[in-house]
């Protein structure tokens, strides 16, 4: 295990001031690595918030931003001539909307597929070999049962379809040099939350599409109601299922898969999820209980590409990464409430 962690002890993190990305970054700066970030955004004041989360003052080097666009391959490219000290990358960076790809879908399959074999390009030419790629729970087909990885994939969407792409040719690329790449794809299910400190967490918008955010904006008065697109589906209450996981249970699991992914050449594929289901409405309920907030909503058509219910079968994970994610709906809730009330004015 020591000579693992020495071997892993700078991390690249690409979309590293994201919801996840920030996530990830702040776990791996408590675990003792030093942590590279690469993101188009350039919300220099995230950077600041990882470092007060772990302790780290404003000038320390154990945490580096470089603000450039992954489409960009000389751009990408200087970033790991003059970081030669990266050992692996964990690879966030993509359009992320489900519903958003539909309508552009060219835009999704340029910057998700382009950016991503960019990365991989660039680490082939300068000998970084360990990969963590952000894969979706979309790529399945929807399951009236938990899904474990070896199900049949049936992505919907131009946003599930870049991801299962990228899983294609990141296989593909592990396969023509078996004993050099080792790479991993996480299948996450549905992320929410926030840091425990209220510091850093996903922004709300007014274009915010996923659920727990709009649910936030609701509470806090900013939005009418919550639209629920679709109660007459299959399940327990006619409104959607999902599997929704903490965002820091989610990140610690990067850290096992690491590591994992270090002891040999591989490709191997996780899900990361609790195996349990919530509903639309079962969701509103947690968040009323936690905001003392009353949270109205209307009932909207179904939404192109929207699935049953998506529900992991994580016995893999704990298995092979001893990840188990145990946080409940409720603290997901509160983490985030807490967020948007604190930490989200503060971005």
């Amino acid at each position: 295990m020591d000579r693992i962690k020495k071997i892993l002890s700078t991390n690249l993190v690409t979309g590293g001031i994201g919801f996840i990305g920030s996530h990830v970054a702040a776990v791996f700066l408590e675990a003792g690595y030093e942590v590279l970030i690469i993101d188009k955004s350039s919300k220099k004041r995230g950077i600041q918030h990882i470092k007060d989360i772990v302790g780290l003052s404003e000038k320390s080097k154990k945490l580096l931003f470089f603000q450039i666009d992954m489409l960009n391959y000389d751009a990408l490219l200087e970033v790991f001539l003059s970081n030669t000290d990266i050992d692996a990358v964990i690879h966030l960076a993509g359009l992320k909307s489900v519903a958003k790809s539909n309508f552009c879908p060219l835009l999704y399959y340029q910057n998700n597929l382009v950016s991503s074999i960019n990365l991989l390009r660039v680490m082939e030419d300068t000998g970084v070999n360990k990969l963590l790629f952000s894969s979706s729970a979309f790529v399945y087909e929807e399951s009236d049962t938990q899904i474990s990885e070896n199900a049949k994939l049936m992505p919907k969407t131009p946003y599930a379809s870049s991801k299962a792409m990228i899983e294609k040719i990141m296989s593909d690329v592990q396969k023509s040099a078996p004993e050099y790449w080792h790479i991993g794809c996480m299948r996450y299910f549905n992320p929410v939350g926030a840091h425990q400190s209220g510091k850093i967490g996903e922004e709300v918008t007014n274009e915010s599409c996923n659920l727990v955010p709009i649910i936030a904006q609701v509470a806090a008065g900013e939005k009418q109601c919550v639209t629920i697109f679709g109660d007459d589906y299959e399940t327990r209450d006619g409104t959607t299922i999902r599997d929704y996981v903490h965002i820091t249970d989610l990140a610690y699991g990067h850290i096992s898969a690491l590591k994992k992914i270090a002891e040999k050449p591989t490709y191997c594929v996780y899900n990361i999820g609790t195996g349990i289901g919530t509903s639309v409405i079962e969701m509103i309920k947690f968040f009323e209980k936690v905001s003392g907030c009353k949270i109205p909503y209307k009932i909207g058509k179904r939404r192109e590409g929207d699935l049953k219910m998506l529900v992991a079968d994580p016995s893999k994970s704990l298995a092979e990464l001893n990840l188990k994610c145990e946080k409940s709906v409720l603290e997901m809730c509160a983490d985030f409430w807490k967020w948007k009330q604190i930490g989200e004015k503060d971005i």
